[in-house]
């Protein structure tokens, strides 16, 4: 059943072959041909604006949908070294000798990407920790704790990011891992430990979504790549 505004308000087209007919139709028969010109420009013109529209509807839409070109980790997911200077800078704005001891998640993907990190940071002066959030979108003060984070110190080396660390852990026992359980999670932590001439650590763990007993856990020197820690 026709929409009822049909019957009160013709369309583009019919109005214009209305007012073409009537002119043909009407004793002025010598106006015809002008008439049929009239309809044929006035027709084209409003296709003509018509495609001009669906053009600049196309392109509203293709820019709403395309990504930040700045990203190339699958969208919004990010390594863990991203967005690092900035957080340094927010860090020592709350305490001058904050220092980073530690960048982890708990949902990493295979190529070592995350939707966000935490980066925590001590400061001696203050005898506190301070926990940054860290997404594509946004690096952000979350809060500070006076619970020291036990058994870490300074990250004080150069380290290589947490897509490396993924690979180097797949290639050592964590691939395996993953085929006997295929419903799996994996975390990653960057720290140094307390004890002298240390070296900087990947800490990567496989668990397994399903059955919580199941899990593999693997210290990768963030300098070497050398695999020092496998448990169990």
């Amino acid at each position: 059943m026709p929409h009822p505004a049909s019957a009160t308000h013709p369309t583009f087209f019919e109005f214009a072959f209305t007012v073409q007919k009537s002119l043909v139709s009407s004793r002025h028969s010598s106006l015809a041909p002008f008439a049929r010109k009239c309809f044929n420009i006035v027709v084209m013109e409003h296709i003509h604006r018509r495609k001009i529209y669906l053009l600049v509807v196309f392109c509203l839409l293709l820019s709403s949908c395309t990504k930040n070109p700045i990203s190339s980790h699958n969208g919004e997911d990010i390594l863990a070294a991203f967005n690092k200077n900035k957080i340094d800078e927010l860090a020592r704005s709350l305490r001058n000798d904050a220092e980073l001891i530690n960048i982890k998640s708990n949902d990493v993907k295979l190529n070592g990407t995350s939707k966000s990190w935490i980066h925590i940071y001590y400061s001696v002066s203050s005898h506190a920790c301070y926990y940054f959030h860290t997404t594509y979108n946004e690096a952000i003060f979350d809060s500070s704790s006076n619970q020291l984070v036990t058994g870490s110190t300074f990250i004080t080396h150069n380290w290589f990011n947490s897509d490396e660390a993924i690979r180097i852990a797949e290639k050592n026992s964590g691939e395996d891992f993953r085929m006997k359980n295929p419903g799996y999670s994996i975390e990653a932590s960057l720290a140094e430990p307390l004890v002298p001439d240390s070296s900087t650590y990947w800490y990567i763990t496989y668990r397994s979504r399903l059955d919580r007993t199941e899990s593999l856990m693997l210290g990768v020197d963030a300098r070497t790549g050398e695999v020092t820690l496998r448990y169990p």
